[in-house]
């Protein structure tokens, strides 16, 4: 388990279990990765989670966790995992402008729902045949069939003001970390308690 003061990556070989993040509510960007599935109330405490990532395992009911994370501006997911019902669910979400959905690199067949996630991230789509006749109305409705393009996804806002459709662009730091006064006290107060141990 890795970690920062908002990021966390998790691996479990069990259930997630029911508030199993109630202390630490304010992550931002969490990552599942579980063998088993995920309790409905395991994400109640993370009101500040902005992206969400759940591996392997994923169930149509593990997707009611976002019904319970309002802030969730980006989902990642294995969309092959799921039925057709509850992969044009999400599908709507995006076109309606509630949370961006990304597709987990795998290998894969295309579908209608993954050329169009391709497109709506700003991937090249892979090329799905007669989508304006797809049974989820999300898909047929955002599909141009003379041009056999989709249409671009309304802009989904991140906190920080930048639209979660597109990928977060890294952070370069031009100057040297500096390390607080504070901090510095405390590894020096630290190495003190190992030596007076020693």
């Amino acid at each position: 388990m890795a970690h920062s003061s908002t990021e966390l990556s998790v691996y479990s070989p069990d259930r997630i279990s029911a508030n199993a993040f109630q202390q630490l509510p304010n992550l931002r960007v969490l990552s599942i990765q579980n063998d088993k599935d995920i309790d409905p109330h395991a994400l109640d405490d993370l009101k500040n989670l902005e992206k969400l990532t759940i591996r392997n395992i994923l169930s149509a009911s593990s997707l009611n966790l976002l019904q319970k994370l309002p802030n969730v501006k980006e989902f990642e997911i294995n969309i092959n995992r799921l039925d057709e019902k509850t992969q044009c669910q999400l599908i709507e979400k995006l076109a309606n402008a509630q949370v961006t959905i990304k597709v987990l690199p795998n290998r894969r067949e295309c579908t209608c729902a993954l050329a169009y996630l391709d497109a709506a991230n700003s991937r090249a789509p892979c090329f799905a045949q007669y989508c304006e006749h797809s049974s989820c109305a999300a898909i047929k409705n955002n599909y141009d069939a003379s041009t056999r393009t989709f249409k671009a996804p309304p802009s989904i806002l991140r906190s920080d003001g930048t639209n979660a459709v597109h990928q977060r662009k890294s952070r370069i730091y031009s100057t040297r970390y500096q390390v607080t006064q504070q901090d510095q006290k405390k590894t020096s107060q630290s190495n003190t308690t190992i030596r007076a141990r020693i």
